[in-house]
């Protein structure tokens, strides 16, 4: 759901609203940052350019992604 909600406030309050008693909600979602403990995960790495993408991404459409 990273970069597709305008207004996180509004989706759970609209959640919980709708979740009966003793239900819950769950929400995982992914960080934006990359790094390895031994810096065997260079700065060009795929994934170093795959979070620029993104975030540049959320930066255009005014969701972010992180």
């Amino acid at each position: 759901m990273l970069g597709c909600i305008p207004d996180w406030t509004e989706l759970f309050e609209k959640t919980f609203k709708h979740t009966q008693p003793g239900g819950w909600i769950e929400s995982v979602e992914l960080g934006g940052a990359a790094k390895s403990d031994d810096d065997t995960l260079k700065s060009n790495s795929p994934l170093y350019t795959e979070i620029d993408i993104f975030t540049k991404m959320g930066s255009l459409t005014g969701n972010p992604f992180f």
